[in-house]
């Protein structure tokens, strides 16, 4: 996933804009209300769904992927629908642009929907990675249990029972884990056997 721009941040937006449409010598609002991007029209919100598109397509990742799919399949249909210039094939009259429907205007917001959960998709994927790399370690020393030893033990369960004494326990269980190469389940069985009497 590539560094984008923060798509609340105006600053940032309107750079990304700028960039993405080349736009030299006018302001960002005149341009995109000069082609219509700004309008309400079926053409203006094509184009701002592409747009959206392009933000999304380089920070694609396995989760994201299909939500950008059905954004794209419910924007080109959208624009085969409503565009008023037909492509031309042979032997068959143009056809002429339809209004669009109901139906029409709850898939634009599903896929306006489906952008916003993209977004925000993208705004936890560093900890959703984390969380799966996490558990695959976890995983991995659980399927090769490591025999700790005595002293190991011993100090495992002086750690923890100590930390949760002082109220400095949350997270050490993992902490533990980490530092020893097992999984949080052995430190919790091995603190609890090893539990001082008092």
């Amino acid at each position: 996933m590539t560094k984008q721009y923060d798509p609340e941040d105006p600053a940032e937006m309107d750079a990304w804009i700028r960039d993405f449409y080349k736009i030299k010598d006018e302001a960002t609002d005149a341009y995109l209300v000069r082609t219509g991007v700004s309008a309400d029209t079926p053409q203006g919100f094509v184009k701002r769904m592409n747009m959206a598109l392009a933000w999304l397509w380089p920070q694609l990742t396995p989760r994201t992927r299909p939500l950008y799919d059905e954004i794209r399949t419910i924007v080109e249909e959208y624009h085969q629908k409503t565009s008023p210039i037909r492509p031309y094939e042979e032997g068959k009259p143009l056809s002429r642009a339809q209004e669009p429907t109901e139906v029409d205007a709850a898939k634009c917001e599903k896929a306006m929907f489906l952008f916003e959960q993209a977004k925000q998709l993208h705004r936890v994927e560093a900890t959703l990675a984390a969380q799966a790399a996490f558990k695959q370690a976890q995983s991995e020393r659980a399927s090769k249990p490591r025999k700790l030893e005595e002293n190991e033990c011993k100090r495992i369960a002086k750690v923890y029972w100590e930390s949760k004494a002082n109220g400095t326990g949350y997270g050490i269980a993992k902490m533990l884990a980490a530092e020893f190469k097992v999984s949080t389940t052995t430190i919790h069985t091995t603190a609890k056997k090893y539990k001082p009497l008092n």
